[in-house]
């Protein structure tokens, strides 16, 4: 190779894309600088070759996220040199190019295309799920998050866990809730008050992954009642890539369903961050996961956000009429299946009169759930139709 002003090893840190051999690395120097080297063709190299950039942290971790493609690390270098050089290997088997320095511009021929995007934010190993499965006899769930701060720097903000946590467990409950009622199979344990989901390993060491397990115990089959909920989970978002199909699913399952998920989807763009879960049960042999990126996450709330009717829980409660205001046209029934009562006005065309007090009706209702302030929530209650028992 031609000589240059500067020769500096740079050790292959992370393989980010390997076709019939690495295609993109991750690399760091010996005082921790960091780079990005993607193959080239040299015609008088034997040994692969790479084009070497520099790259700030936050760059890198965002490439990792796939929020910017390679060619906007590339070109993010401004007057900084990049780097040229082939690929060696040690006596160990680690690899490293010894790199020498070029000015001016990258030819276009050592650029890649525009638009090419890696997700590297995530170890695809699943052992630790089905090693806490296997030893705890239960369905494990595992929760990994990435935020934008450089992930070598081993720390995020602790609203960020936290809130992660607290709208992922709405998310199943809610599922559950919904997945259960269909069935006609709605556990009555699970009240707005109890818990789902407990942490069993607050974060793996070297990341932030969490291991929670049901809190209720399995039934007799050995299933947990909180995998209904996550298959349901599952579902909506196996094409989330696909904001309209994503949407379809998602309709079918309107309400405190559709509304917990927004609500997670809403979360994960506002704080901009990448999450996987992943979950399995200790016979069941198979890991389900799905991975939300923020290029995902923003056009799917964009079309959610902005559809109609997705936040209306539509039920039917059989209980008995303690309060009737034919003026405001307002009511209260006290349910006969649980300790619940339920407050609300009758919908345009929809009247109390001629219901009596203290008698037994099925009611018909849409819960509309709208939110306000972003974490306060208004729900409303109009009756549909009014019907003797």
């Amino acid at each position: 190779m031609r000589g240059a002003v500067l020769t500096k090893r740079i050790d292959l840190f992370a393989t980010l894309l390997y076709y019939d051999g690495i295609q993109i690395f991750e690399g760091r120097d010996r005082i921790g600088g960091k780079y990005v080297g993607v193959a080239i063709e040299l015609i008088e190299s034997k040994e692969p070759a790479f084009a070497i950039v520099g790259v700030a942290p936050t760059q890198l971790q965002q490439f990792r996220l796939g929020q910017i493609d390679l060619l906007a690390i590339m070109e993010a270098r401004g007057g900084d040199p990049w780097f040229l050089g082939e690929l060696e290997t040690t006596e160990d088997g680690l690899a490293f190019v010894m790199a020498e320095d070029r000015s001016g511009p990258i030819p276009d021929t050592y650029l890649p295309e525009s638009g090419l995007f890696i997700l590297h934010a995530f170890d695809p190993s699943n052992e630790d799920v089905i090693t806490e499965a296997a030893a705890r006899s239960t369905l494990a769930l595992e929760l990994k998050i990435q935020s934008q701060i450089p992930s070598d720097e081993h720390r995020i903000r602790a609203t960020d866990l936290s809130g992660l946590l607290v709208n992922f467990q709405s998310l199943v409950k809610n599922a559950y809730r919904k997945i259960t009622a269909t069935v006609g199979r709605a556990n009555k344990a699970f009240d707005s008050l109890s818990s789902l989901l407990d942490v069993a390993v607050p974060a793996k060491p070297g990341s932030f992954k969490m291991i929670l397990v049901p809190a209720q115990q399995n039934d007799l089959f050995g299933d947990a009642d909180v995998g209904r909920g996550l298959e349901l989970i599952d579902e909506l978002l196996s094409s989330v890539d696909d904001p309209q199909a994503t949407l379809e699913r998602v309709k079918k399952y309107t309400g405190h369903t559709a509304s917990s998920l927004v609500k997670l989807i809403r979360f994960i763009v506002e704080q901009n961050l990448t999450i996987k879960y992943s979950w399995t049960s200790p016979h069941g042999g198979n890991v389900s996961s799905r991975t939300i990126t923020q290029r995902e996450a923003v056009p799917l709330l964009d079309l959610l956000s902005s559809t109609e009717n997705l936040q209306i829980e539509r039920f039917a409660v059989t209980g008995r009429l303690t309060v009737l205001n034919i003026n405001s046209e307002s009511w209260r029934i006290d349910s006969l299946d649980s300790s619940d009562h339920f407050i609300g006005k009758c919908a345009p065309g929809v009247t109390v009169s001629g219901l009596t007090g203290g008698e037994v009706y099925t009611f018909v209702c849409e819960e509309k759930i709208e939110e306000v302030a972003a974490t306060v929530v208004d729900r409303a209650l109009d009756l549909a139709r009014c019907a003797d028992r």
